[in-house]
């Protein structure tokens, strides 16, 4: 097992030789990854899935989120940080001057996190979150999969998931709570 120094000095070997170019990694930690696209000032590659967990929308069903209560993405021509001490704003300044606000807990908008969605959004890519319990939690009591309704949501396409007093059924069609004809 290496120190952090040692790690630290291997990758700033293998960024002197050749800027890094040549060391292509295979088995290596999200972390490692991201100390790498680091390293090579590489924008991140956009493959649409999911910004929090990194599975894709037909892996988990459901929506692609935008906003919820908890968690929140938009582009703004202010500066925002700090307020809600469990819930902070942050901010990532974009390419075109405007910035990248983040709401949510820091153990989810993590550094690495936000430079991720930076650089989606710097690229032209939306970014968004599934529905599942470790995302958006809007998932089914029962079964676990994603709700037919992300009450309190925006979703990507400009849609509002308003509250309303119907249950917000389930996608698996062999859960009690599935709604046909949603």
């Amino acid at each position: 097992m290496q120190t952090m120094k040692e790690e630290s000095e291997e990758w700033t070997r293998l960024g002197l030789e050749d800027g890094g170019r040549s060391f292509k990694p295979l088995n290596l930690t999200v972390e490692q990854k991201i100390k790498h696209k680091k390293l090579l000032n590489e924008n991140w590659m956009y493959d649409d899935s999911c910004i929090i967990c990194g599975k894709s929308i037909e892996q988990v069903g459901g929506s692609k989120i935008i906003s919820s209560r908890f968690l929140k993405i938009f582009i703004s021509d202010k500066f925002s940080g700090g307020g809600d001490a469990e819930y902070p704003y942050q901010s990532a300044k974009l390419a075109d001057g405007n910035y990248l606000v983040f709401k949510g807990k820091l153990s989810v908008w993590t550094k690495q996190k936000i430079d991720q969605a930076t650089s989606f959004v710097n690229q032209g890519f939306d970014v968004w979150w599934c529905q599942s319990k470790s995302c958006a939690n809007r998932t089914c009591r029962v079964c676990g999969s994603a709700t037919q309704r992300a009450y309190g949501c925006d979703l990507l396409g400009g849609v509002h998931v308003a509250a309303h007093p119907v249950p917000a059924g389930c996608e698996n069609t062999e859960c009690e709570k599935h709604q046909s004809g949603w």
